[in-house]
């Protein structure tokens, strides 16, 4: 005879002395546990990292996804279910081909987010549009190749196609050749100073 455990998170079974889903076992007066962390095969009997790094717990938490505790504003989240951590993942990527953030919300659950979905109080980089007109703007972190429109005060982000940077315009393509926009995202030769001055007193930034 000797002593065994139930993987997480089923449990042992009195009836049919055998471990089954956690849903379809009844405790009585055993204890149940429900963090992965304080089953007794993941005691850390030597040097070790704590557990709870890489499955943080779920006790108290409500059902669904949740911020990794010990990640916060990182891509890294856990998925609870009856106080049980059931995953433990990170967001894929969003349309710019950059990862996503996890992003809470009042309630304390969260999805995946693309940063430019974040508002910016928040540490994402979601634009701000102070109108309902029809508006251009640049990029607020300053790539090139990023830009977006208001319109009926809401901003939708895009990107321009590889090699192309962003021209504040409204009567030539917003995506063009470096050579064609003025610095820094381009390299418009000093002939072209007086024109970029206009430029950027006509058009919003």
């Amino acid at each position: 005879m000797y002593l065994d455990e139930c993987p997480y998170p089923k449990l042992f079974d009195g009836v049919t002395k055998r471990c089954q889903a956690f849903t379809q076992v009844k405790c009585g007066a055993r204890k149940e546990v429900v963090d992965y962390c304080k089953y007794w095969k993941q005691t850390c009997l030597t040097m070790c990292s704590p557990c709870e790094l890489t499955t943080p717990s779920c006790e108290g938490l409500s059902d669904g996804m949740h911020a990794n505790p010990f990640k916060s504003n990182t891509p890294y989240f856990i998925t609870c279910f009856r106080n049980r951590t059931t995953l433990t993942s990170m967001c894929g990527m969003d349309g710019f081909r950059r990862r996503k953030l996890f992003h809470s919300d009042q309630t304390g659950s969260g999805s995946c987010k693309s940063i430019y979905e974040i508002p910016q109080e928040n540490g994402g980089k979601q634009p701000k549009c102070g109108s309902n007109a029809f508006t251009l703007h640049s990029d607020p972190s300053g790539l090139c190749s990023m830009y977006y429109f208001c319109l009926d005060g809401k901003p939708t982000v895009l990107e321009c196609s590889k090699g192309k940077v962003f021209k504040n315009t409204l009567t030539e393509p917003v995506c063009q050749d470096p050579s064609n926009v003025c610095p820094p995202c381009g390299t418009k030769t000093e002939k072209w100073f007086v024109c970029c001055i206009l430029i950027k007193r006509l058009l919003p930034s």
